[in-house]
């Protein structure tokens, strides 16, 4: 197997979007290695650098790619606190960049990786307030004729039924009605 270097520590004060581009793709690249070491350190360097070009506390939708791909690889890393910090600053930062009720594939995504983290640490009231979102991102995005990706659906679809067990709960309630809108509109386009 192919070792990958752990990014070099830039002691540049140069920053430039390009090279943070550049370690971004070199995360993905290693983390579709399973070098998640590396990938982990390649998108910590790609966020700082981004952090320096845009600002610190700058809402850019790049410095939430990063934190999206830190995120992921924590989770792969089986680090699923840290993955969910960096998933819900990202959330947070893409609810900035697109608003908080932009139809997304990136807020979609995002959504859907919280709420299998929070089904999996069992805050199912978190998972369920989770669900609406993504439901309501989902139900968004066919309103304006984008696509939602049928395995982020399945996913959805799985979470929903852990949740089932929450019947009573209000927001598992509400979570219901919105799929029940969404089935509604779609049947309707189809006719």
């Amino acid at each position: 197997s192919t070792r990958w270097p752990c990014p070099p520590r830039f002691r540049s004060d140069a920053a430039h979007a390009g090279i943070a581009a550049s370690m971004y793709a070199l995360g993905i690249v290693c983390d579709s290695l399973s070098e998640r070491g590396a990938a982990r350190q390649w998108y910590e360097q790609s966020l700082a650098m981004y952090k320096r070009v845009y600002g610190e506390d700058a809402a850019h939708a790049h410095i939430a790619a990063s934190m999206h791909a830190l995120g992921n690889v924590c989770h792969r890393q089986g680090e699923c606190g840290a993955a969910r910090q960096w998933h819900e600053r990202s959330l947070a930062m893409m609810k900035r960049v697109h608003g908080g009720d932009a139809a997304h594939p990136s807020l979609a995504q995002t959504y859907g990786m919280l709420a299998q983290l929070y089904l999996n640490d069992q805050d199912f009231e978190a998972a369920a307030r989770t669900c609406i979102s993504w439901t309501a991102c989902h139900q968004r995005l066919r309103e304006q004729g984008g696509r939602v990706d049928p395995a982020e659906e399945q996913v959805l679809e799985q979470v929903e039924q852990a949740l089932e067990k929450r019947e009573h709960d209000p927001r598992y309630q509400r979570m219901q009605r919105m799929r029940a809108k969404v089935a509604r509109r779609k049947a309707a386009q189809r006719s």
